[in-house]
This record gives structure tokens, C-alpha cells and sequence, in this order.
């Protein structure tokens, strides 16, 4: 389930820690377009998987979770505004070895398919 689009805001959100290749990442959005080009290998597809993680709480590749978290470190964290229908909710995951911690509004979600759309 895809839970909403990535929310333009003056805030710079998302905000993506540790995760794989990214020390501390914060992005802000264009309403209408965006754009990810570079290199091979500078971690593009790293941050559309962040994002996918982030909107719709799951992954898009079965990997451990552990293989998310920058190397040498011990978490990741990945936070950012949804906007649904209007309705924005921030929605963070915390990723601590092979456990993940997901809030929308802070408030602990076990499942992510029990998420209202």
C-alpha cells in the first residue's frame, strides 16, 4: 500500500540517517517535479528505496535490515511528511539491527497493512 505522496513543505523533509550510503541526508521537494541523476554507484536508487520505505512502510527488496544501516554504525533513521488526501502525518522509522520501530504521528505502528489509507 502506498500511503500518499512525499509531502513539498519549507521544512527539509525527508530526513534520512545512516541509511546505506547516506550519513545525514535532508531533501527538500519541488511540488510538481523532481529529479535524481548522477554517477553510477552515488546511491540514487538508495534514496528512491528510502523513500519507498518511508510512504508505504515496507520494502521494495527483501534484504536484511541490517544491510540498511550505514556501515559501522548501529541505526538508521528515516523521518518525512505524507501528505494523504490533504492530511499531512510524519511518519519515521527507526531501524536498530534486524528490528524497525515505524511511527506515523508518533505513534507505534506493528503493521504496516493496518495503516488506514
Amino acid at each position: 500500500n502506498f500511503h500518499g505522496p512525499l509531502k513539498a513543505s519549507d521544512e527539509p523533509l525527508p530526513e534520512v540517517v545512516d541509511f546505506k550510503n547516506y550519513k545525514d541526508l535532508k531533501i527538500e521537494f519541488d511540488a510538481k517535479n523532481n529529479y535524481f541523476f548522477g554517477d553510477n554507484a552515488q546511491g540514487k536508487t538508495n534514496l528512491i528505496e528510502s523513500i519507498y520505505f518511508l510512504s508505504t512502510l515496507s520494502l521494495f527488496r527483501n534484504v536484511p535490515l541490517r544491510d540498511l544501516i550505514f556501515i559501522g554504525n548501529e541505526e538508521a533513521f528515516i523521518s518525512g511528511l505524507v501528505d494523504i488526501d490533504g492530511i499531512e502525518k510524519k511518519y519515521d522509522i527507526e531501524i536498530k539491527g534486524e528490528n524497525k520501530v515505524q511511527k506515523i504521528n508518533n505513534k507505534q505502528i506493528k503493521d504496516p497493512t493496518d495503516v488506514p489509507i
